[in-house]
């Protein structure tokens, strides 16, 4: 077996993202607690995470990425080499999706994906809202009109720690509102 390493994974990994549509790509994204940095965003209809395990790794941490990713990610995936390929396949749970990385005949990296990524169920809006700065946050928030929709006044959003604003929101907000509030972070995320 041809090991492969995070670098010889992530260039192959990057240059397939880069030819999603109208995507920005990003490289070690961390997620909104800092208990753990996506290898790989790429953000177009929805924010992708990747998570690469390359043949020198180790699995030790995959369980609490895998919730820390959830948590933050709208679609998350593992992409892994030939020697973990069936464990992580045990461990992601089924809305994740799963590629093998490998090399060909040309020794060339090739990623086939064994899964394709679902949106993911387990999505939380204060965490994926918290990978906004906190600025761009309170803009939004305000340009916008969600501080309205929320009963909050102006000089309240200004006033708020960004956790505390998001959690108000959360809480306020209908689905729909932050279903479109979700929308236009997105948006900025991937002017970042």
């Amino acid at each position: 077996m041809n090991k492969l390493d995070d670098r010889d994974i992530r260039v192959a990994l990057r240059k397939m993202v880069s030819t999603y549509k109208n995507a920005k790509v990003f490289d070690e994204y961390t997620t909104y607690s800092g208990k753990s940095r996506a290898d790989l965003v790429a953000i177009n209809g929805h924010v992708n995470a990747f998570e690469i395990k390359s043949d020198y790794d180790s699995l030790s941490r995959l369980e609490n990425q895998v919730k820390e990713y959830d948590l933050n990610f709208e679609r998350n995936c593992i992409v892994a080499g030939e020697k973990y390929i069936e464990k992580v396949s045990k461990v992601v749970p089924d809305h994740w999706g799963i590629i093998l990385a490998r090399r060909n005949r040309e020794s060339r990296v090739s990623l086939n994906y064994k899964r394709v990524a679902t949106l993911n169920p387990n999505l939380d809006f204060v965490s994926f809202a918290g990978l906004l700065e906190s600025s761009k946050f309170r803009k939004i928030v305000l340009d916008d009109n969600f501080y309205e929709k929320s009963g909050l006044e102006r000089g309240e959003v200004n006033s708020m720690f960004k956790y505390d604003l998001i959690a108000y929101l959360d809480s306020t907000l209908s689905q729909y509102q932050k279903s479109i509030l979700k929308k236009v972070i997105r948006a900025k995320l991937k002017e970042e």
